[in-house]
């Protein structure tokens, strides 16, 4: 039940400089805005000379609506003084809101602009009334794959120093703004069953927190900084074009493959990697981690960066480990031709039987064959150092075994 302490204060402020103001006390469970409101606590007042209106909240356990409301774009929301507010549910179609300092359990918002400061929202949901109406409208149609837009399309979202349990957002929107705020569930869904939904920027940072983001559609710009992701999960259609990290840590991730970016750079493949491991898919984690190790390569120094270069021409950094067969065929045909050509020089060209003897000495040789028998000298020193490549070429094969299959 609501007390009698609970108070709205309604300010409007004129377009010539005045500012007009009504204290009206709350006595049942609701407090609603609307034209029809408006022009009866300001009577003398013609609505068009409106500039902007603000509503000072000072309420416990009372349900907020704003319907049929046209004098303002947007309606602004603050605290009565120093009195906390506690609102079992607030709801807004079709007028901008900014709301701030309010604690609110449930908070339904289909309107072009939304501001939250400083405010606790146990669940927030962005465009759903919208997106339930076109829903029902497309359940009505005979013709099953009609693509009628689901998705509620609107201007910005705008979160500052929120501590929020479940946001969903049904929607198309042109920039989402996160600062500084904790979000337990952060689930862009947009128009469930729609491929066409596309949010054009994204953007959470100063340190902001959320413990659970899905994605559903695209994301044309989505910039994180300074902040946290604890489990990044990809939805139906999800496709990020440009995705920039900044101080940020994505602690793990789920459901994403090459098909969800544009552009690809070392945070998203690390992305990719947690991913392929959380669904156990060994080939994709392979492919993951060595464009990782590929791209960190390019920031080492030029020896280290040499040497890399050599271990991804063998075994690609150790996650494929079949490529050991391109360096051991070049060891094996260089030693061929530096005997051959030593042949040649010494002896002159004496047939085809002559380049098979040297290829045979060459590939045993490079397989450490013990019968080998060689006497002193180049064939010997070309050889022996066609074994210790060998060797070597095994070791790696070994471990790149052992890191591409270890799961």
């Amino acid at each position: 039940m609501s007390t009698p302490n609970n108070i709205a204060e309604i300010r409007l402020s004129l377009t010539k400089g005045e500012e007009r103001s009504v204290t009206i006390p709350i006595t049942d469970s609701k407090l609603e805005i609307s034209d029809a409101i408006i022009q009866h606590l300001f009577q003398d007042l013609a609505l068009d000379d409106v500039k902007s209106c603000t509503v000072m909240l000072g309420l416990n356990n009372v349900a907020v609506s704003i319907t049929k409301y046209s004098i303002t774009e947007k309606v602004f929301f603050d605290a009565f003084y120093n009195i906390p507010s506690n609102i079992s549910s607030f709801q807004s179609k079709g007028t901008s809101v900014h709301i701030i300092g309010q604690t609110i359990s449930l908070l339904q918002l289909d309107c072009q602009s939304i501001l939250l400061g400083d405010c606790n929202v146990k669940q927030l949901d962005i465009g759903l009334a919208e997106f339930s109406e076109a829903l029902r409208k497309q359940s009505q149609l005979n013709d099953k794959d009609d693509e009628t837009p689901l998705a509620y399309k609107m201007k910005t979202i705008d979160i500052r120093g929120c501590s929020v349990v479940s946001l969903k957002a049904y929607v198309e929107c042109d920039s989402i703004k996160i600062q500084s705020s904790n979000i337990e569930l952060l689930d862009l869904c947009g128009g469930i069953g729609n491929s066409s939904v596309k949010n054009k920027r994204v953007f959470i940072w100063q340190h902001s927190s959320v413990r659970v983001m899905e994605i559903f559609g695209e994301i044309t710009a989505f910039t994180l900084r300074d902040s946290t992701i604890s489990n990044l999960v990809a939805k139906a259609n999800c496709l990020i074009s440009n995705l920039t990290l900044e101080n940020t840590e994505i602690l793990n991730s789920s459901s994403f493959n090459k098909h969800n970016f544009a552009s690809f750079d070392i945070n998203v493949w690390r992305i990719i990697g947690k991913s392929a491991e959380n669904s156990m898919n060994s080939s994709l984690r392979a492919d993951a981690y060595y464009n990782i190790a590929k791209l960190s390569n390019l920031k080492e120094p030029f020896i280290h960066r040499l040497f890399g270069k050599i271990f991804d021409f063998c075994t690609g950094y150790g996650y494929k480990p079949l490529r050991v067969f391109f360096p051991s065929i070049c060891t094996v045909l260089l030693s061929t031709l530096f005997i051959t050509v030593k042949d040649a020089i010494l002896y002159q060209y004496r047939g085809f039987g002559t380049l098979l003897l040297n290829l045979q000495i060459s590939i045993a040789a490079f397989a450490g064959n013990s019968g080998l028998v060689m006497q002193q000298g180049y064939n010997y020193w070309v050889g022996t150092a066609s074994h210790i490549i060998g060797i070597i070429i095994f070791a790696m094969f070994v471990n790149s075994l052992f890191v591409r299959y270890r799961d």
